[in-house]
């Protein structure tokens, strides 16, 4: 990602962690044009919500940052609803691993159904 962060913005979405008092996205750029974005959920966050809470704080980040064009490039399907309304360029699912082999792996099909 570092050689994308020469010609552009890399901006890396972190799975969400629990905050003590509010719902926030810490963004802190860790190389030149290369950020990690950390979701912040509070404590009193219903599940069910969590998708839609990400999902607006990415949006969030696409309109204060400027982001025109964008290319998600993803390690884990569980995100792909996260960054529905981006209009991306192009997708990219990198699929390393079998998901199911990871504690805490979802049991259900992750991806939208058309």
């Amino acid at each position: 990602m570092s050689r994308f962060s020469r010609n552009g913005r890399v901006f890396f979405i972190e799975e969400p962690v629990i905050a003590e008092d509010s719902s926030y996205l810490d963004v802190s750029e860790i190389k030149d044009n290369v950020y990690v974005c950390v979701p912040h959920l509070s404590l009193d966050t219903d599940s069910d919500h969590v998708s839609a809470i990400v999902s607006d704080q990415i949006k969030a980040l696409k309109r204060t940052r400027q982001m025109n064009e964008c290319v998600c490039w993803f390690y884990t399907p569980m995100m792909l609803p996260w960054t529905n309304s981006l209009g991306s360029a192009a997708i990219v699912y990198d699929c390393m691993d079998e998901l199911s082999g990871f504690k805490n792996a979802p049991f259900q099909d992750v991806l939208p159904e058309e």
